[in-house]
């Protein structure tokens, strides 16, 4: 009876030893996941960074993946077309295996200890196309996968083709005068000095063109110069200088054009509106400005580049020339009296920090003034004034055309006067 009795309460303690047991055994799995889940949470995310880390593109001065491969390359990250790439190492590279992606024929030249590494292209890398080149060192020759002791990656893409930057005559622009009435200049966003052109021109021909390796420019000169409004389409092709049959399209530009201005103007008023509506080349090509012309007499108010209004002035007369420059409005008044002359200015527009100068309508003068003795009840300048240089200095407009321009101009609004 005690034996039984003794056996069941070792068998009592066993089961209570197993509960016990299986519950730490629960308590140490669970701490033990709570533990890894926490590891998980602070590496996986170092394992992540470190793969973004190795997939993008290398340093080109220097990179290391372990301490026997040692990579330095004299190229950056864009090649040109046929330029090869050169590695050189601190150690021979003996068993590496050399690898370009996308696969094209290329050239590996390897020096004789292994140290140096060119590698070219047979014809040239693709436009627009981005490469690896992938280097595997082996333990030994066999080069099977699972002896691989360490592997390089060197990205790069290849530059594109030139592109256009700008023209003079500015692209789409309107109403253009050409350099010698035939000379227009595109500029590239890159050197073209390794490009021979072609250019094609719709209704004219090219008598030649030059390149400028110093501004990376084109220069087209046409057979014939420009003599009436025409539109000019201009296409131009490049080819590199040793792909003799691939030619690229690297742009096609428009603008329209006009012949230069006379060399002098005709007496009739209407006459030189027409030519200066065709020959005026606008000063700024965005928001508005006032474009004074003394030598035709005439007075542009552009806008955005496009002419809004076209009149006839009088400017300063020989002996009192009005100033030439780059100006802007600095104050308006509806009829200030001047402090020189004693004369009201209608429609004052004041382009000087002194308010010496501006832009007026036919002066007027009041009474008993000692310059109009024949007029003592005060008077207003004949009309048959504009069109003359006969001002003080300041430019004249009539009445109508004085208010437009009056309540078009603003504070601050350009006026070229040339």
């Amino acid at each position: 009876m005690t034996v039984v009795k003794n056996k069941f309460f070792l068998t009592k303690i066993y089961s209570f030893y197993k509960k016990i047991k299986k519950s730490h055994l629960r308590t140490f799995n669970f701490y033990f996941k709570q533990k890894m889940l926490i590891v998980a949470m602070v590496f996986l995310p170092m394992v992540s960074i470190t793969s973004i880390f190795y997939s993008q593109k290398l340093p080109r001065e220097s990179y290391i993946y372990d301490s026997e491969f040692h990579i330095s390359t004299s190229t950056g990250d864009i090649l040109k077309i046929d330029e090869s790439i050169n590695f050189s190492f601190i150690k021979s590279q003996i068993h590496t295996k050399v690898e370009v992606f996308p696969d094209i024929p290329v050239k590996i030249i390897w020096n004789t200890n292994k140290t140096e590494l060119n590698i070219e292209p047979v014809k040239t890398w693709g436009e627009f196309e981005s490469y690896e080149v992938v280097l595997t060192k082996y333990l030994d020759d066999d080069n099977s996968d699972d002896k691989s002791s360490s592997t390089a990656v060197y990205k790069f893409n290849v530059e594109e083709k030139p592109k256009i930057l700008k023209s003079i005559p500015k692209i789409g622009s309107k109403k253009s005068v050409l350099e010698n009435n035939n000379i227009i200049r595109v500029f590239f966003d890159r050197s073209i000095s390794n490009y021979e052109f072609f250019v094609k021109i719709e209704n004219n021909e090219i008598l030649k063109t030059d390149f400028n390796s110093d501004n990376n420019s084109l220069t087209i000169i046409l057979k014939d110069s420009i003599k009436a409004k025409q539109n000019l389409e201009i296409s131009i092709f490049g080819r590199y200088d040793f792909l003799k049959d691939e030619i690229d399209v690297l742009g096609t530009i428009s603008m329209e054009v006009i012949p230069s201005k006379p060399n002098s103007w005709p007496i009739d008023k209407e006459d030189r509106l027409n030519i200066a509506s065709e020959s005026t080349i606008p000063y700024i090509g965005d928001g508005k400005y006032i474009d004074v012309n003394l030598e035709s007499h005439i007075t542009t108010l552009y806008s955005d580049g496009e002419i809004i209004h076209q009149f006839i002035n009088s400017p300063g007369a020989k002996d009192s020339p009005t100033i030439k420059g780059v100006f802007k409005v600095k104050a308006k008044a509806l009829k200030p009296i001047s402090n020189t002359f004693k004369v009201f200015l209608p429609y004052w527009i004041s382009f000087t920090d002194d308010g010496m100068y501006g832009l007026h309508s036919l002066v007027e003068w009041p009474a008993n003034h000692p310059d109009f003795p024949n007029s003592p009840g005060g008077g207003k300048e004949s009309i048959r004034s504009i069109d003359k240089a006969i001002s003080p200095g300041c430019i004249r407009h009539t009445d109508q055309d004085s208010k437009l321009i009056y309540e078009w101009a603003e504070i601050g609004t350009v006026i070229y006067i040339y």
